[in-house]
């Protein structure tokens, strides 16, 4: 694509994109193992992604504001969070597609 507006191969206006920065994961449970390092690592992304969006001229948003991982592994997310997220996702692109 020659501009961030229109795809200059089809002449069509340019998809809108949201990037989201997926909530941190903790080590505990029975995946902690797995993981080890993981945490202060998933920490990182949330900046480094606003950043890549911002660039990109794409949408954005921070998971872990939003919502937390599960108490049980540290990785997944309960049906209550799912519902969170999927609620700020799909506000977001109704702002970004009006």
């Amino acid at each position: 694509m020659g501009d961030r507006g229109t795809s200059a191969q089809f002449g069509v206006a340019a998809p809108k994109v949201l990037l989201i920065a997926p909530a941190p994961i903790r080590e505990i449970g029975p995946l902690a193992g797995i993981f080890t390092g993981g945490e202060r690592k998933s920490r990182q992304l949330a900046s480094r992604y606003r950043k890549m969006a911002r660039e990109a001229g794409a949408g954005f948003i921070d998971a872990g504001t939003l919502i937390q991982v599960s108490e049980v592994d540290g990785v997944h997310i309960e049906p209550d969070q799912q519902r969170l997220l999927g609620e700020a996702i799909a506000a977001e692109v109704t702002r970004l597609i009006d």
